[in-house]
């Protein structure tokens, strides 16, 4: 491989990961002009056709790998990945969205509830290490896996893709979990827009709110609710509303516990900051936070064209902000302007590529959803890590939990602390 290539083959993943998918694709392009079997520019290339959408394209690239290396692992996991979600597309359109859709989904419901279920019952019964670092039991009980599922399915899955999607399958409930609440306990989703959390809250006997900025999301997660689960029980434990997590409208000291799974990310300018001073103002005394982030080694941020109203627009239209924390960002722009002590800060990830990179990928702001195998495949491949011992994960999602002070102490007996 030449000097040039090398050049080439850098540059390319500078742009993929700060979301230039098209750039990057042209330097691809023009590497296979000159080295037509190049596996590095092959495999990245399919990536992103896959991430794009783009079936066949990802397929015809991967097949093009395997001609030359029979047995690749990256091409392998490519193309399971796409005959996957080639064959969960088909059975969302059976029936053309008809009853027949919707039974599927339903199926595949109960299906995942009835694999978490299972999976979770051995892991707990064999004394999995893994399973015990993933959900440690703390003095107030803990959320698992089957609690999601048995929320979704309630739920019937009509708006809770993003509940489904793999990553989620472990960060819902490790987040539920950390914050170590009891019954009747007042807890804040922000960025509810898609999420189940606070249906699993509710179910659970503790009063849940959920904001979210867009208003469609917040009213179709409304109208589920209020048709899915019973109007009395729905009404005393379940509130949403529109809401800018800079600007929240409760009291100081309103909540016992605050979410942000994957929101803060974002927001833009200060807002990711100016949302973490909120999060220390309504959170009480001895009350904790969870906030999850998108991670790259360096810090940057992407805007995305987006059909989803996310809420924040620029320019011409709506657009989508993703900004990429690295380790010192996270100190800089959470922990420090929140005044909030750390409890744990950490990583959920995979050392293997066969979990999110493989059997249980989707395409980029795919909607549909996952396949009911997410959980088995979740605990399998998903590992918990501490900040410092993470450099083997090839994917990671950072958190961080944090609490007010002045209370008594609420810890877990398990686990890991930072």
């Amino acid at each position: 491989m030449s000097n040039s290539t090398d050049t080439g083959i850098e540059q390319a993943k500078t742009l993929l990961a700060a979301g230039d998918w098209e750039k990057a694709k042209g330097i691809y392009e023009e590497i296979l002009r000159k080295e037509p079997t190049m596996r590095e520019a092959l495999a990245d290339l399919a990536d992103i056709e896959y991430c794009r959408g783009r079936l066949p394209d990802s397929k015809r690239l991967c097949l093009e790998i395997l001609r030359y290396r029979p047995f690749d692992d990256r091409a392998i996991r490519g193309l399971l990945a796409v005959y996957l979600t080639g064959l969960r597309r088909k059975l969302q359109h059976v029936g053309g969205g008809s009853k027949w859709s919707h039974a599927l989904r339903e199926f595949s419901l109960q299906m995942g509830l009835l694999v978490a279920y299972v999976a979770e019952t051995v892991l707990e019964n064999v004394g999995s290490q893994r399973y015990r670092r993933l959900f440690p039991r703390s003095k107030e009980g803990r959320f698992s896996c089957r609690d999601v599922f048995s929320a979704l399915q309630q739920a019937g899955g009509d708006i809770m893709v993003k509940s489904l999607h793999y990553p989620r399958v472990i960060e819902t409930p490790l987040a539920l979990s950390s914050l170590g609440v009891r019954r009747g306990a007042r807890i804040l989703d922000i960025g509810c827009g898609g999420s189940i959390a606070p249906a699993v809250l509710a179910q659970k006997g503790i009063r849940a709110t959920g904001v979210d900025l867009d208003a469609p999301s917040v009213e179709r997660q409304r109208s589920v609710f209020r048709k899915r689960f019973p109007e009395e029980w729905a009404a005393k434990n379940l509130t949403l509303s529109v809401a800018d997590a800079r600007h929240l409208p409760f009291a100081e000291n309103s909540f016992d516990g605050v979410l942000a799974i994957s929101t803060l990310e974002h927001i833009p300018g200060t807002g990711d900051s100016e949302a973490m001073g909120e999060i220390a103002r309504v959170l009480s005394p001895g009350g904790r936070a969870f906030v999850s982030l998108e991670f790259a080694p360096t810090f940057h941020e992407s805007w995305f064209s987006t059909n989803i109203g996310a809420g924040y627009e620029t320019g011409g239209g709506a657009r989508w902000l993703v900004r990429y924390y690295d380790l010192p960002s996270i100190e800089r722009r959470i922990i420090e302007p929140s005044g909030l002590e750390v409890v744990e800060r950490g990583f959920i990830g995979e050392t293997t590529s066969w979990g999110a990179h493989g059997l249980a990928r989707s395409p980029a702001w795919d909607p549909l959803p996952p396949s009911f195998l997410n959980p088995v495949l979740a605990l399998c491949f998903i590992k918990r890590f501490l900040w410092e011992k993470s450099e083997s994960a090839v994917w990671k999602v950072p958190y961080v939990v944090l609490k007010k002070p002045d209370s008594e102490k609420i810890c877990s007996d398990e686990g890991i602390q930072a």
